[in-house]
């Protein structure tokens, strides 16, 4: 349907383009430039229920601080006015809905490429969904509705989109704090269980391991036509089907899929970069993969091509590719941390970045030179992984940039795998939130959850181990969150090479 009449801001309103539980994406210009945009709009009594405006208005936060080639630009945003609600009344919008306008992307969704990709294609596609979710990840974003109608592929752009579900608030979630969302063919296991604090990037990972086994064998694991019941019992408890691709590929994507469908988080690859690593292992060739027409850019995700960084495991020839074997594969848990921290440089499409003031003072502000201070820092990060206690303290007056130095230390090692970032910190009043404590039990997740479910998977995790005592258990279940104990509640993820808490009978 047409409204060639119907305006937000400065944009003229075409046709719907799409259309959801939330609201509708219609195809626009921007009137000024005569750019083609895509517009989204909360409609209906979605648009008038406060916890769905909050969400919406968080993802629009939320995606404006992305700056990648892989995830779909934010423009503006803003709310409908009662004169632009008379020319969309009779689609259900409101005045005060709110709306954003962002990139209008080509293509089609990844399901229309299922089972019609060369492997070159498919493992070109699965690194730019990887690079674009670890930069997402980095940023305390996680998708949680990962699936092919969510990436395009046109031209030459992949792009990943509808953040949505990424950051609808944990204490205002529609339905409750036990509300499930997503799509159940790609929703890994925690998410069945409705509590946001089980989700983390590994959960993107199983929606990736899922859409990957789609594109390859046609449909995912467990899938499409199955109620939602019989899918929740699939994904918890039931067994991987045969693999059975349409397509040639190499002897470790089989295991390298299985693990990012694995049933509990703590077995899955946990970084983006650690799967793309291992992922790298199955390259094609050792060229730039260029996949369906030659037309995906594809930036590196975890290694600078500058010849100070090692593009393959420390001490392999240059002229050696690496191979790895299924069972290698599987040992796999993170990639080598480079010797520089830089990339090669990717144009992000901004085009009408600067057209309204709805993004003003929302945008981050890339971080340009300082780049003596960024080695220094690069360099303290590379002495701690290899085993030497390091403490980096960054000194000078108020402005100075010291905290957007943290924050991009702490981004990019965790784009990279480099390490586990744990954040504290120390207001002048002080709090109970405040200290290096509370930043663990935030990181670990250990919030409103029983003290015994902490124990247990503490417990779980030293005899992974190989160290069964009772008494580490407590003291690191203790430690996680010794104030939440105190009332006998407490919850717990873990990182790399712990666990990660989910009801028992997720078993």
């Amino acid at each position: 349907m047409s409204l060639n009449l119907a305006r937000l801001g400065p944009f003229v309103l075409e046709e719907v383009i799409g259309s959801g539980g939330m609201g509708e994406v219609w195809r626009g210009m921007h009137q000024a430039r005569a750019m083609p945009v895509a517009v989204k709009i909360l409609r209906g009594e979605i648009a008038r229920k406060p916890a769905y405006r909050r969400a919406f208005s968080s993802e629009v936060r939320a995606v404006a601080r992305l700056q990648h080639p892989h995830i779909v630009t934010v423009f503006d945003h803003g709310e409908v006015s009662e004169a632009e609600a008379e020319g969309l009344a009779s689609r259900g919008v409101g005045a005060g809905s709110p709306w954003l306008a962002m990139e209008l992307c080509g293509g089609e969704p990844l399901m229309r490429f299922r089972g019609r990709l060369s492997w070159e294609e498919l493992y070109g596609m699965l690194l730019a969904l990887l690079d674009a979710l670890a930069h997402a990840h980095a940023r305390g974003l996680v998708h949680r509705d990962l699936k092919p109608g969510n990436a395009l592929y046109g031209g030459e752009a992949l792009k990943l989109l509808d953040f949505g579900l990424a950051v609808i608030p944990d204490d205002e979630r529609p339905g409750g704090p036990k509300a499930v969302f997503g799509t159940a063919p790609y929703m890994a296991p925690e998410q069945f269980w409705g509590d946001p604090q089980l989700c983390g990037p590994y959960t993107d990972l199983y929606a990736l391991g899922a859409l990957a086994w789609t594109l390859a064998c046609g449909e995912p694991p467990f899938g499409l036509k199955s109620d939602f019941q019989t899918l929740r019992e699939a994904h918890l408890h039931g067994a991987l089907p045969s693999f059975e691709p349409r397509v040639l590929l190499p002897d470790g994507f089989e295991p390298w899929v299985r693990r990012l469908l694995e049933k509990e988080p703590q077995r899955r690859f946990q970084r983006a970069a650690d799967a793309a690593w291992a992922l790298r292992g199955l390259a094609p060739t050792r060229a730039r993969v260029s996949p369906i027409e030659g037309g995906l850019d594809l930036p590196t995700l975890s290694w600078s091509e500058t010849p100070t960084t090692p593009a393959e495991p420390r001490g392999a020839e240059d002229d050696e590719p690496l191979t790895l074997s299924a069972e290698a594969l599987t040992e796999l848990d993170r990639p080598p941390t480079p010797l520089d921290w830089r990339r090669p440089e990717v144009t992000v499409r901004r085009g009408l970045a600067a057209s309204g003031l709805g993004l003003f003072g929302l945008r981050e502000i890339p971080l340009v030179d300082r780049e003596w201070e960024r080695d220094q820092l690069w360099r303290a990060l590379l002495r701690a992984e290899s085993g030497q206690p390091t403490v980096a303290l960054l000194q000078g007056p108020a402005g100075n940039g010291k905290s957007r130095l943290a924050r991009w230390l702490c981004e990019r090692a965790h784009e990279l795998g480099a390490a586990e970032v744990i954040s504290a910190t120390h207001s002048p009043q002080g709090g109970p939130t405040d200290g290096v404590i509370y930043g663990l039990g935030r990181h670990l997740r250990c919030i409103e959850h029983p003290r015994s479910l902490v124990i247990r998977r503490v417990r779980d995790a030293l005899r992974r181990q190989s160290n069964e005592s009772e008494r580490q258990a407590h003291s690191w279940a203790r430690a996680s969150s010794p104030c939440a104990w105190a009332h006998e509640k407490s919850a717990l993820t873990c990182s790399r090479g712990s666990s990660r808490a989910w009801p028992e009978n997720a078993r």
